[in-house]
C-alpha cells in the first residue's frame, strides 16, 4: 500500500487536539519547571559555597537540564499516543483503515517531536527568567546536539511503543520507567566517571551519554564534540534499526492473536 501524507496528518491532527488541551500540556511542563527550579537553586546555592570556581560546572549542569527533557517527555509521549487509543478503543478502528504501521509510527515521532519542542521551550523560559542563562550561548554544537538527542527520543519511544503493544493497557505505570531508568547512565547531572565500572561501561552504548559527555568536556575545556556526536549517531543508527525491527515483529505477532485483546486486556 502507498504511502499517504494526509492519513500521517490525520492521525497527528487527532492527537494534537489533545496534546494542547491545558491539562495535558501542564502535564507535559510541570516536570521540567520543577526540576529546573530545583536543581537550579540547588547548583547556585552550591555555587555560593564553594565559590566562583564552580561556575564553569553550573554551566554544564544548567545545559544538560535543558537539552535533557528532550528525550524522556517526548519518547513518552509517543508511547501515550498509542495508549489513548487503547483506552479510547480506537486502535483497532484506526488499523481497520489503509493506515499502514509506518505512517503510523512517522505520525508519533511528529507528535514527539512537538512534545520534544515544548519542553525544550519550557526549560529555556525558566533558565532564561530565573537564572539569566541562555543555553544558545553554548554556540553552534547545539544543533547536532539537539538533533542527536531528538532522533535518541524517537528510538525510545519506538521501544515503548513496541512494548505498550505487546503487552496492551496494563503497560500503563511502566511506560515512564525506560527514559528515566537511563539518565543515571547519561551524565546530566555528573560526571559518569563516579559511577562503578560496570555502570560507566554500560553508559558507553548509550546515545545520550555520549551526547553529554562530549558537550560537557566541551564547555569545561573547548574539546571539539566531532567524534562524540558521531558516536551517538552510530548508536543511533543501529537503535532505530533495531526498534523499527522490533516493532514490526510485535505488530505481526499481535495481528495474529487479534489486535482487540489489546482493547479489552486490562
Amino acid at each position: 500500500m502507498s504511502f499517504k501524507i494526509k492519513r500521517v496528518f490525520a492521525v497527528v491532527m487527532r492527537h494534537f487536539l489533545t496534546v494542547i488541551k491545558p491539562f495535558k500540556l501542564i502535564s507535559q511542563l510541570y516536570w521540567v519547571g520543577l526540576d529546573i527550579v530545583i536543581f537550579g537553586f540547588m547548583s547556585k546555592s552550591t555555587s555560593s559555597v564553594i565559590g566562583a570556581g564552580n561556575q564553569v560546572a553550573f554551566i554544564c549542569l544548567f545545559t544538560n537540564l535543558s537539552l535533557w527533557y528532550i528525550v524522556p517527555r517526548a519518547a513518552i509521549g509517543m508511547a501515550l499516543t498509542l495508549y489513548e487509543d487503547l483506552i479510547d478503543s480506537s486502535f483497532v478502528g484506526l488499523m481497520a483503515t489503509p493506515l499502514t504501521l509506518l505512517e503510523l509510527v512517522i505520525a508519533q515521532i511528529t507528535i514527539a517531536l512537538f512534545c520534544s519542542t515544548i519542553n525544550f521551550a519550557m526549560g529555556f523560559i525558566c533558565m532564561l527568567l530565573l537564572f539569566g542563562f541562555n543555553v544558545f550561548s553554548i554556540g553552534i554544537v547545539l544543533i547536532p546536539t539537539i538533533i542527536s538527542l531528538i532522533i535518541s527520543s524517537w528510538i525510545i519511544g519506538i521501544y515503548l511503543v513496541s512494548f505498550s503493544m505487546f503487552f496492551g493497557k496494563k503497560s500503563s505505570s511502566s511506560l515512564y520507567t525506560l527514559p528515566w531508568a537511563l539518565i543515571p547512565f547519561c551524565g546530566v547531572f555528573y560526571s559518569v566517571t563516579v559511577l562503578p565500572q560496570v555502570c560507566q561501561t554500560i553508559a558507553h552504548y548509550i546515545p545520550m551519554y555520549h551526547v553529554f559527555d562530549g558537550l560537557t568536556q566541551f564547555i569545561k575545556n573547548g574539546t571539539s564534540i566531532n567524534s562524540a556526536i558521531l558516536k551517538s549517531m552510530e548508536l543511533n543508527v543501529f537503535y532505530f534499526f533495531v526498534a523499527i525491527a522490533v516493532l514490526t515483529f510485535v505488530f505481526k505477532a499481535r495481528k495474529k492473536t487479534g489486535l482487540t485483546r489489546l482493547e479489552v486486556e486490562g
